[in-house]
């Protein structure tokens, strides 16, 4: 379990306010100095389950100088509380595990505002600018990894204008936030729960967000594939939406501009939509193929490799389907960790951002 209980042996801690900015400056000081691993370390000790609530005032003080270390500390204790997993709070913690998930939410936007309010413009300090980016980069990631769709659209409320006044400025900053956009727009408006996911403990005080339409998280998926960087990823989700929604000739069109790529993360959600929606117009042996890199993007699964049988099967190559049926029966039981990594978006890259804002914080 990530946090002790807030209590010793001899009973409940004091929440001493000049205790607790004494101790949060400490691990401050021992971040700021290097230690990668201090804020890790204080979040599994009892101080830190009360000193929480107090992180915001001490850390994000607007009379503070700007370090990136304080931005970065502020990062550490969002992911850190988001690693407690529901599964591992009982039930007589329930109030914990909700004031956990409300705390991170909090630090992510308050967090996000220190970073966006650096003194330093974009283009004046390529190491700041790159330590901004990556922090957007990386509470989104922490966000999605939640599937809190509407923290998500707060965040870009927050970071979204300071790098549009850059653009606007003449200084192109190259960065995830038109997908962002996308994704938490999808989400919004069309999401829908994975099989066998754990539901997330949800923020329930927050401010309502605007409504938005499919029609809203289509364009926006146009307008972040129109970024070079961003085409692959922004075409196959556009793509899974517009399938999922009902839209499947529209979906069928965005696959078949999908140039080739190897990211893992992204191919077998890409090509078992793509198969599925081939099978729905009787096209067997396309369908076939799709399946076939469904299977190499997820050996083990066992729905690409029915999937795979069955359109062989449909195609008149008897032989090849028996073989594909035999291998699917070998296989284990349909999991869905490939779509909740799908789902998760950036999640999977948070450790690796985490690694070169604390490389930065220096």
């Amino acid at each position: 379990m990530l946090f002790a209980a807030p209590q010793r042996s001899g009973g409940p801690l004091r929440a001493d306010p000049v205790a607790i900015e004494t101790g949060i400056n400490e691990v401050l000081a021992a971040y700021s100095a290097g230690d990668d691993r201090a804020v890790e370390s204080w979040l599994r000790t009892p101080e830190a389950g009360v000193s929480l609530s107090s992180i915001e005032r001490v850390i994000a003080d607007r009379a503070a100088p700007w370090t990136r270390a304080r931005a970065a500390f502020l990062l550490e204790v969002a992911v850190g509380t988001m690693a407690l997993r529901p599964a591992e709070i009982a039930v007589r913690d329930f109030a914990m595990g909700l004031m956990l998930t409300r705390r991170s939410d909090s630090l992510l936007l308050v967090g996000g505002q220190l970073v966006a309010g650096r003194p330093t413009p974009f283009g004046a300090n390529p190491a700041e600018d790159r330590f901004e980016v990556l922090w957007h980069h990386a509470a989104l990631g922490v966000a999605q990894g939640m599937e809190q769709y509407a923290l998500q659209q707060r965040y870009l409320a927050v970071a979204g204008p300071r790098l549009e006044q850059a653009r606007s400025g003449g200084t192109a900053v190259s960065s995830r936030l038109p997908l962002a956009r996308a994704i938490a727009a999808a989400g919004l408006c069309c999401w829908s729960r994975t099989a066998g996911e754990t539901i997330q403990f949800r923020s329930m005080n927050a401010p309502p967000v605007a409504p938005v339409t499919a029609d809203t998280a289509v364009d926006l998926f146009t307008r972040a594939a129109a970024v070079p960087a961003l085409h692959v990823e922004a075409m196959i989700r556009g793509a899974v939406l517009l399938s999922r929604i009902g839209r499947e000739p529209e979906a069928l069109a965005w696959f078949e501009r999908v140039p080739p790529h190897t990211d893992r993360g992204l191919g077998y959600v890409h090509h078992i939509t793509l198969a599925r929606l081939l099978d729905a117009v009787n096209r067997p042996a396309d369908a076939a193929a799709a399946y076939s890199v469904a299977l190499d993007h997820a050996p083990d699964n066992q729905r690409a490799a029915i999937g795979l049988a069955a359109a062989l099967l449909r195609a008149g190559r008897e032989e090849d389907a028996a073989r594909a049926g035999a291998n699917a029966r070998r296989l284990p039981e349909e999991r869905s960790d490939q779509l909740r990594a799908y789902q998760r978006a950036d999640a999977r890259f948070v450790r690796e951002w985490l690694e070169e804002i604390r490389r930065l914080r220096r």
